[in-house]
């Protein structure tokens, strides 16, 4: 598991799904188009709603942390 990996390391590790893109919106991409699409919504509707996680992040960066962000899905089918 990824959070064990990191504690191994000396990475502090900080889950928070709050910024994924459901997967109903995911389930029936097929083409270049329509991951573009779906990651243009993404950036001009849902991103700015996260306002909570985003400042969260923003934080972490202001306060001197070196930040990575992941996706990981469970079944790359969902």
């Amino acid at each position: 598991m990824l959070s064990y990996a990191c504690a191994n390391l000396g990475i502090r590790y900080e889950h928070g799904s709050g910024l994924g893109i459901d997967s109903a919106k995911r389930k029936f991409l097929v083409s270049r188009a329509d991951y573009a699409e779906l990651f243009d919504e993404y950036d001009r509707i849902q991103l700015p709603r996260r306002t909570d996680e985003l400042r969260i992040i923003a934080n972490w960066i202001s306060l001197g942390d070196r930040v990575a962000l992941t996706c990981y899905e469970h079944s790359a089918c969902d």
